[in-house]
């Protein structure tokens, strides 16, 4: 009788079992690679929701700080006010336009400040200068305070609350 010699290789179940192995791990990783996309992407999206609002929140504390003016016609969701800027005096009104916060200047256009709002969040809340209290009629406030939702990625919606005590309204006499 003749005797086989061991050729060292692999049989077909072991192939089997390691190709079986390889695919397993191959869709393990496969899924961690998406998460992690997924991941960067939502991270982005929040980034640039941040980004925009960040500059949107800048200008109306801009605009706002030398509001010299509330204007009565003032409501919950609209801000009518004037400010003096190097001797202009220039009226302004914020209020939301479907999922926009714009900001109309004189008899110009609206300028869209930011979009994604989350409709009829934009409230405006007129305050004495203890910032509590409130004030009534809205001509008599010292601190405006500024409320919206923003749409963030995947649709989260995201509160964003700002006070704005105008200088020239803190320093009138009451």
């Amino acid at each position: 009788m003749t005797r086989l010699k061991n050729n060292g290789g692999f049989t077909l179940i072991e192939m089997v079992v390691v190709l079986v192995l390889l695919a397993i791990m191959g869709a393990i990783a496969g899924m961690a690679i998406i998460n992690v996309t997924n991941g960067l992407l939502l991270t982005k999206q929040n980034a640039a929701t941040a980004l925009k609002t960040q500059v949107a929140l800048s200008r109306l504390d801009k605009e706002c700080h030398i509001i010299t003016v509330i204007s009565a016609a003032s409501t919950p969701t609209a801000l009518s006010f004037t400010n003096d800027r190097g001797g202009s005096v220039t009226s302004f009104t914020l209020s939301q336009n479907g999922t926009y916060i714009d900001l109309a200047t004189g008899g110009n256009p609206a300028d869209h400040l930011i979009d994604n709002v989350v409709n009829n969040s934009l409230l405006f809340s007129y305050l004495q200068s203890d910032g509590i209290t409130a004030a009534t009629p809205p001509d008599t406030a010292k601190v405006v305070k500024i409320s919206f939702k923003l749409t963030g990625a995947e649709g989260v919606q995201v509160p964003f609350t700002m006070s704005i005590a105008p200088r020239p309204l803190l320093n009138e006499p009451a």
